[in-house]
């Protein structure tokens, strides 16, 4: 697969590539340290969402752009962008495109320091499963492997928090699971999140609050029917937002997200644990991100007329149809 990597890169104009190793001590590679003062024309991330989410840090705000080559379990920011399933056809497949401004979050609270994410954060059920879910179950399993932690986890206690949104007044709510999200959709093309675009702006909050098997059968259900034809739009889009199937769901939208818990509750950011806490803040930082998408995907994007153009200043552009397969 590297060796097919590095064949893409050579087609299309990347000749100079210089290749590092990730690891659980540093996610990035020491990327910061490796464009510190360097003509860097592109990132190529070969793994999952918590490695692309680890560059995407560094890259925000820099102009240089972000190529993602999906390795991982999840993967899904590369889903939701509908880049191939292959590694190295995801490549072709972008650098054959255009680039595009998407969003990230940048998450604050207790516990460890300011990060982003592209994908997701939460706290409570989805936290515990990934928290629950081994490495060596990972890679046998694969995106399975969540499922079976799941599982174990579906009758955890519920939790007491407020939310503020865009710094409005405190919501009082109990729930399982909350998730602030940059995009909306799980493996299997499950939308928990129907609303969410990555180039919108805005970030999608949804509240998980199932009573019994009746709520979570309801929530299923809901979800499931979100994703017939002419259905996405349910729950969390085009401005339909609150409670939905029987109250087992509630949907926000906002710029800026502060989550207080009574208690110290499990948190994830792109599929990575980062400890308990009593608060998660998240904040939408539009077009930070400068990103190669397929042609389907990137829609009036910044067109480079070549590998090693300079990065452009231009707004973020409408993504076509990245949720829509």
């Amino acid at each position: 697969m590297a060796e097919r990597v590095r064949g893409v890169l050579r087609r299309h104009g990347y000749a100079d590539q210089a290749w590092t190793e990730t690891s659980a001590e540093d996610a990035a590679g020491g990327l910061a340290g490796r464009i510190a003062g360097e003509d860097t024309a592109l990132v190529v991330v070969c793994g999952g969402d918590g490695t692309v989410r680890a560059c995407a840090d560094v890259l925000a705000g820099t102009g240089i752009p972000l190529a993602v080559v999906p390795c991982g379990t999840g993967n899904l920011l590369a889903r939701n962008l509908r880049l191939p399933a292959d590694p190295a056809g995801a490549l072709e497949a972008a650098l054959s495109g255009e680039t595009a401004r998407i969003d990230v979050g940048r998450v604050g609270g207790d516990g460890p320091g300011a990060a982003r994410f592209t994908v997701m954060a939460g706290a409570g059920f989805d936290a515990a499963m990934v928290g629950g879910t081994s490495a060596r179950a990972k890679e046998r399993l694969g995106w399975a492997a969540y499922v079976l932690s799941a599982v174990r986890h579906l009758r955890d206690p519920r939790m007491r928090l407020s939310i503020r949104l865009d710094g409005g007044p405190a919501r009082e709510r109990r729930a399982r699971m909350v998730v602030i999200g940059n995009v909306g959709t799980l493996q299997g093309g499950l939308p928990l999140l129907p609303g969410a675009r990555p180039d919108s702006g805005r970030l999608e909050v949804a509240l998980l609050d199932p009573r019994g098997v009746r709520g979570w059968l309801a929530a299923a259900a809901h979800l499931g029917a979100c994703m017939l034809p002419g259905r996405r739009s349910a729950g969390g889009a085009r401005g339909e937002y609150g409670p939905v199937a029987g109250g087992a769901l509630e949907y926000f939208s906002a710029a800026r997200v502060d989550i207080r818990f009574a208690r110290p509750q499990a948190r994830e950011l792109d599929g990575d644990v980062i400890g308990s806490g009593t608060r998660l803040t998240a904040e939408v930082e539009p077009g930070a991100l400068r990103m190669w998408l397929p042609p389907r995907t990137a829609g009036n994007a910044d067109a480079p007329s070549g590998p090693h153009s300079p990065a452009t200043a231009e707004p973020a552009p409408r993504i076509n149809d990245f949720d829509r397969g």
